[in-house]
């Protein structure tokens, strides 16, 4: 446990020419990658992996070279035989390589499992495998060019020197009987070899991991093709539907369109985060196979098809594909987006005419009550002034009764206009009042 903690600790920059000098030749190695599902949630899960893998070779402590995404771990067997586990991790890969150099630098080295008595590497992936590689690592002098077609079966082998023709490489791109892509590195010169080795193998792991990584999305950028081809279709179709009828439309017409239209736009957001997501990676890995294919500077070897012809042939196009993929994704949100705008706005404006019938209905209906008030009132005055004159009436009887006034009648005529001045006032003071509160 003590063991385990410290390893976990232990982490540092890693020295290159430190972790370079750990390499040699001749050597066997295999070379595994694994598309991660969840990067950030996976990354704690392959550490503990990792640590796993070193207890179960017995690689010490004091024999790891263990930084934040790199790890080189080496075991030195008691007959002389080496291993070493290197592993690193990606923005959304993550990879083992298994060298195994022998003591003998004489040795045969063949294809195949490790030469290592009970070797298996306890790796269960967190994601699927993008691509596994066995290399042989070997100079002319311990190795006969002629075996290559022996031991690269197939029909075509693809081939070059490399690095200004010191290193030569082989391969046929096909899987073995263990899945597995062969590749033959040699030299003439062991000092070549021996200062070239950690970058041939670096170069040679980036072609296959990018090169497989930018194939993987080609399935659903296929199935892709034809869902927008369809939506498309729909969209061009229903367009045309609306032009022609726009000028005829009623409210639930219009709102049965921006519906319709709204599911699609969905449709193809969805269908936009998930290419966006799956293809969004091939630009800067085309590019990085571009100029890894520059770096290494292959020299075509008599009549054998270089690497850059295999790799470049099979990925050409493809990014600038998956790149006119999503551009036709984002104009078909366009298309939709203002078929919408405008469904809304022409509801907007139905909505705004329907206000402004309503408003001058409400206006007309405000002015006949107004009317109506003003005859009410005009009403009320003359009902008012009615009972008040005919209670004035009572007063002026019973004074001419009393002989004080000669006649009821002329007084009560008389009154009506004080009457009705006086009801005047106080209903205009009553409105006033009214009007304040």
């Amino acid at each position: 446990m003590a063991e385990e903690k410290n390893l976990l600790e232990r982490i540092h920059e890693v020295p290159k020419k430190e972790v370079d000098e750990l390499l040699d030749f001749p050597a066997h190695i295999h070379h595994s990658v694994y598309l991660m599902k969840n990067p950030p949630a996976e990354r704690k899960y392959l550490r503990q992996e990792l640590e796993g893998v070193l207890r179960h070779f017995e690689i010490k402590v004091e024999d790891t070279i263990l930084s934040e995404r790199l790890c080189y771990g080496q075991r030195i067997f008691p007959d002389g035989e080496r291993l070493i586990i290197r592993w690193e991790t990606h923005t959304e890969y993550y990879s083992y390589q298994t060298w195994h150099i022998p003591k003998d630098k004489n040795r045969k080295i063949n294809f195949g499992p490790i030469d290592i008595p009970g070797y298996f590497l306890p790796v269960c992936p967190l994601g699927e495998r993008v691509c596994a590689l066995d290399i042989i690592i070997s100079t002319e002098k311990n190795f006969d060019p002629r075996q290559i077609d022996e031991m690269i079966p197939g029909k075509k082998i693809h081939g070059s020197k490399i690095f200004d023709g010191k290193v030569e490489i082989r391969t046929n791109f096909k899987l073995d009987q263990h899945s597995r892509e062969r590749y033959i590195v040699f030299s003439s010169s062991p000092d070549d070899l021996k200062r070239l080795l950690p970058r041939v193998v670096e170069c040679i792991s980036m072609l296959e991991n990018y090169y497989h990584l930018i194939l993987i999305p080609l399935p659903k950028f296929s199935f892709a093709v034809d869902e927008i081809f369809k939506i498309e279709k729909k969209q061009l179709e229903k367009r045309r539907i609306i032009t022609e009828q726009l000028g005829e439309e009623d409210s639930n017409k219009l709102h049965g369109w921006l519906q319709e239209l709204t599911e699609a736009l969905m449709e193809v957001n969805r269908l936009s985060e998930s290419m966006r997501y799956h293809l969004s990676s091939a630009f800067p890995y085309d590019l990085i196979i571009r100029t890894t294919l520059d770096e290494i500077d292959e020299k075509q070897v008599e009549h054998l098809p270089t690497l850059r012809y295999y790799m470049a042939g099979r990925i050409k196009g493809i990014a600038d594909g998956y790149q006119r993929l999503i551009l036709r994704i984002e104009a078909a949100e366009k298309a939709f987006e203002g078929m919408i705008a405008i469904l809304r706005t022409r509801i907007e404006l139905q909505l705004q005419r329907q206000n402004l019938s309503l408003l001058e209905s409400v206006d007309r209906t405000i002015k006949v009550q107004v009317h109506l008030q003003r005859m009410v009132e005009g009403l009320s005055v003359i009902v008012l002034t009615y009972y008040l004159t005919s209670l004035a009436a009572y007063l002026f009887k019973l004074l001419e009764s009393a002989k004080i006034i000669p006649s009821a009648t002329i007084a009560t005529a008389l009154f009506i206009p004080v009457s009705a001045i006086t009801v005047l006032l106080i209903t205009r003071k009553a409105a006033k009042l009214l009007e304040k509160e």
